[in-house]
């Protein structure tokens, strides 16, 4: 992936004193659900892998080889969620179980780092699931720029594109530290919360330890500390990207 990646990760950082909300990447705990943190990227008439290899895109039109468009190659009979001849990109929290067509061809949109595409294929059942996703470029040097992506392993399982916040927000305490406080409304993937905060020499230090589960949670820091929430997930990677 060659753009933007903060389209693949997401965590908090702030100031102690300031309250922020962002994006968590969420790739399910549950074995039924198969995730990742980085797609292939699809340069003009190459094709690549997604889905870790369960599907094949090429990034061109076969009947007009000039054109850049989403093709699926292979058998798994993929389609997009799009409408007209244009596969149509959607917000987080979206079910990728809905769509107004399912196409197997068409025109992509621009995309962007909050942005996915709604994936639908066939694996004994219909399967579905989702990528994020932008273009970059233009004509013959359009590549299709694909971030993290998780799809529903259960034969017509429920899924839904990248959904979940942490809320993080401060409380001056009387005592003269702060509070930090934040909230996540979903931790399918999630593993551990740390608190970290800012030493004198600039190097990160932990505060406090979480399991997820608990959905909400909390830590006592300095006045003025420099904080983040990071991030661990059931497959060991970390979100940590300060903003």
């Amino acid at each position: 992936m060659r753009s933007d990646k903060t389209m693949r990760k997401c965590s908090v950082m702030l100031a102690a004193g300031m309250g922020a909300a962002v994006c968590l990447t969420s790739s399910s705990a549950k074995a039924a659900k198969i995730s990742g943190a980085d797609g292939n990227d699809i340069s003009f008439l190459n094709t690549a892998t997604e889905f870790g290899g369960k599907i094949m895109i090429l990034n061109r039109d076969v009947h007009f080889p000039e054109e850049f468009y989403f093709w699926p190659r292979g058998s798994k009979d993929t389609r997009f969620a799009g409408s007209w001849d244009s596969i149509c990109t959607y917000h987080e929290g979206s079910s990728c179980k809905t769509a107004i067509e399912w196409l197997r061809t068409g025109w992509p949109r621009m995309g962007g780092p909050d942005r996915f595409i709604k994936v639908r294929f066939n694996e004994g059942g219909l399967k579905y699931g989702w990528i994020q996703y932008q273009k970059v470029g233009t004509g013959d040097e359009t590549t299709f720029v694909m971030g993290a992506w998780a799809y529903e392993n259960n034969v017509d399982g429920a899924i839904k594109t990248l959904a979940g916040s942490i809320e993080a927000n401060t409380l001056f305490l009387s005592d003269g530290t702060t509070k930090l406080i934040w909230s996540n409304a979903n931790e399918d993937g999630v593993s551990r919360y740390e608190a970290q905060m800012k030493n004198a020499s600039g190097a990160w230090t932990t505060v406090s330890s979480d399991a997820a589960g608990a959905g909400s949670y909390s830590a006592t820091v300095p006045a003025g500390s420099t904080c983040r929430i990071v991030v661990e997930k059931v497959d060991g990677a970390v979100e940590e990207i300060g903003f």
